[in-house]
């Protein structure tokens, strides 16, 4: 699965992307915020994008509605340390929400085969 993490905590990035790695995942990139997040989905062919809820320069959510809208066909699975309203996750268009200390227990392709 080719894979974009967009978190603005550098060892979180390394710690997922070498995470994802063993599991025989492809970190096609992996950025801090969401400008980086939207030119890296325009011009790479990815299969989903994990994107982190609070980035230091803005709204996940409000990322994820911009990469929705702009890339419907990649699925973005929104990642937090902190509880989600439902509201907020709908209203973002990503099609998952994990909390961030099970994302070491979760299997990347179960998760986005059930959305």
């Amino acid at each position: 699965m080719k894979v974009l993490i967009v978190d603005d905590t550098a060892e979180m990035r390394q710690a997922l992307g070498e995470l994802l790695q063993r599991r025989g995942h492809d970190v096609i990139a992996s950025v801090a915020d969401g400008d980086e997040a939207l030119e890296a989905a325009s011009r790479l062919e990815l299969d989903v994008i994990l994107l982190d809820v609070l980035l230091g320069s803005g709204s996940g959510l409000d990322v994820a509605r911009v990469l929705t809208s702009k890339h419907p066909d990649i699925p973005v699975v929104l990642m937090s340390m902190n509880d989600v309203r439902a509201a907020d996750f709908h209203a973002s268009g990503a099609r998952s929400v994990i909390a961030k200390e099970r994302l070491a227990r979760i299997d990347l392709s179960t998760l986005i085969s059930g959305i």
